[in-house]
């Protein structure tokens, strides 16, 4: 691994159970390790209010830099019915909208807010968590596909706002 540059500033998004918990636990100590300061923040991703440039700001005012690397491992959960995955034909606008503003929008408006103050440092990380979810199976068949979407839509959505996040990153 790479030192750490004691005068960087990051952001991670999403530190509840999986990934970003790790991933916040790794950084959380390598900062103590160095004697820095990290600071937890809440932020509701996937309220069509959440003010991400709000959040930048605090984060700027709190360490007087904005930050240098934003980490978006945030997801909604996965949507689930009576005993399986939210079947297609049962998925609620409201729980297709918290899986896109989550997964998708909270990540995408986050960069947005942080892009400007990395153009001011002269450059930044952006990392954007995704998932094996984004695959399609192998080899799709008609068989196969029918059954996935007709029982496991909320797998489907989960899959299909993580693919956006690769598409987008790549």
């Amino acid at each position: 691994m790479e030192p750490i540059d004691s005068s960087g500033v990051g952001a991670i998004e999403g530190t509840g159970p999986g990934c970003g918990d790790s991933i916040r636990g790794v950084c959380s100590r390598r900062i103590a390790a160095i004697g820095g300061k990290a600071i937890a923040l809440y932020a509701d991703l996937d309220a069509p209010t959440f003010d991400a440039a709000a959040l930048v700001k605090q984060i700027a005012k709190e360490f007087e830099r904005s930050p240098d690397i934003l980490i978006h491992s945030a997801a909604a959960p996965r949507e689930w019915g009576p005993g399986w995955l939210t079947r297609f034909t049962e998925m609620t606008l409201e729980q297709f909208q918290r899986s896109v503003f989550t997964n998708v929008w909270g990540g995408w408006r986050m960069a947005q807010a942080v892009v400007p103050g990395m153009r001011s440092h002269g450059g930044g990380n952006i990392v954007m968590i995704t998932s094996s979810a984004a695959a399609p199976p192998p080899v799709p068949t008609a068989d196969v596909h029918a059954t996935h979407m007709a029982f496991n839509g909320g797998g489907a959505l989960y899959g299909g706002t993580k693919a956006f996040i690769d598409r987008v990153c790549t």
